[in-house]
């Protein structure tokens, strides 16, 4: 009876990696996707959103 308890634990376990690993790839997928969108249309709110998530003030200094 342990045993089988042992194997179904071990059978659901392997599914449940399985998955949260597949969900991974995906989320790698996407991101490169957009990565790759944001360089064709030249937009650049979305490829600086990719690298931080804060807004990015610029702020000019001129020397005099």
């Amino acid at each position: 009876m342990k045993r089988i308890n042992v194997l179904v634990f071990v059978a659901i376990f392997n599914l449940t990696v399985a998955q949260s690993i597949k969900q991974e790839k995906e989320a790698i997928k996407n991101v490169v996707a957009q990565f790759s969108q944001s360089i064709i249309k030249k937009d650049s709110a979305t490829f600086h959103s990719l690298f931080h998530k804060d807004p990015v003030n610029w702020i000019g200094v001129i020397r005099p």
